[in-house]
């Protein structure tokens, strides 16, 4: 989504989901005060609220994570203006137990996704949340939200599974949606392919 003012933003997105998102990701990703939590494109960092333990956020936005760091930073919540890869050759010693990629996979290409997961298959010990849009079942006001949303690759629902399961085992997926009913989101448990 285009961002000009963030608190406006926030303010939208309280009304239109109505908290339902944040809670259903945190049921799903039931992460736990002795674990770490990446959280890959953390945006506002909102999703850091769901994580007893640590909880590092990245998103290559300068705005949105000086955001984050103003209102969600702690001892236990770190946010870093940068992509995986620079994480990754910055890492420090924590291991990484579960992660979250909420709404990021359409804003990249398939290629660019595929990269994405490869890296998360190898660093990413128990758990990955991955939450997007999905094209098809979107109504005509979820249709209408696309068009202010600067991501380019809004994929149907089958389309995700076919690109996650190349480096995950789905455990289960399922569609939510808004109290209002205006926009609907899939998501995916998986577990790396690697410890199945």
């Amino acid at each position: 989504m285009k961002i000009d003012n963030i608190a406006v933003y926030e303010l939208v997105r309280k009304i239109l989901n109505g908290g339902i998102f944040t809670r259903s990701i945190g049921v799903e990703l039931a992460a736990k005060k002795s674990e770490t939590v990446l959280d890959i494109g953390c945006g506002t960092g909102v999703y850091s609220k769901i994580v007893p333990g640590t909880y590092i956020g990245l998103d290559i936005n300068r705005r949105l994570i000086s955001y984050a760091q103003q209102k969600y930073s702690s001892n236990q919540r770190s946010f870093y203006n940068q992509s995986l890869e620079e994480f990754i050759l910055k890492k420090t010693s924590h291991p990484i137990d579960k992660c979250l990629i909420i709404n990021v996979l359409h804003h990249l290409s398939d290629k660019e996704v595929n990269s994405l997961l490869k890296l998360v298959n190898h660093i990413v010990k128990e758990k990955i949340i991955i939450v997007d849009t999905d094209k098809g079942g979107a109504n005509i006001f979820q249709r209408f939200l696309y068009l202010f949303d600067d991501g380019h690759f809004i994929r149907t629902r089958d389309e995700l599974r076919h690109l996650i399961t190349k480096h995950f085992r789905i455990k289960r997926d399922f569609i939510f949606c808004t109290p209002t009913r205006s926009i609907l989101l899939c998501l995916f448990n998986c577990i790396p392919l690697r410890s199945t």
